[in-house]
């Protein structure tokens, strides 16, 4: 299998190509939902609905996730809490989406799911993986 070095470790390439990857989808998207949370949030609802106040900073988080998997791209020992951190928001991403999104009528149940869909489910196993392989090499 080809790897890649790093003064950390020695890891498989797509492990790299997978968090620089998930980098730019976070920080694209991030930037999205802080200058726009307005699409983002009536992309839910089948009628027109005001954005919440706190959808622009969500954005702000979602976007510094993505610096994290970017620093986790070069050093993933010395940035491994955060992408335990990263895989822990993707297992919970699905229930916040339903307690924050889902309650009242006039909800759009296909958006909510392809949402779910790409921007947690699919993320999930290759994050566990690479997650459970910086922990073994961090105990070797």
């Amino acid at each position: 299998m080809a790897s890649h070095h790093t003064s950390e470790l020695l890891f498989p390439k797509w492990f790299t190509r997978f968090l620089r990857f998930a980098a730019f989808y976070n920080m694209g998207w991030g930037v999205l939902i802080m200058t726009r949370p307005e699409i983002y949030y009536q992309s839910f609802y089948l009628i027109p609905v005001e954005a919440p106040f706190w959808m622009a900073p969500f954005g702000g988080l979602v976007m510094l996730f993505g610096i994290f998997y970017f620093q986790a791209s070069y050093h993933p020992l010395k940035y491994q809490n955060l992408l335990y951190l990263g895989l822990l928001s993707k297992i919970l991403g699905p229930g916040v989406h339903w307690f924050l999104f889902m309650r009242g009528p006039n909800v759009n149940y296909l958006n909510y799911y392809l949402s779910v869909i790409f921007n947690d489910l699919l993320w999930i196993l290759p994050l566990y993986i690479i997650c459970r392989y910086v922990y073994l090499k961090s105990r070797s």
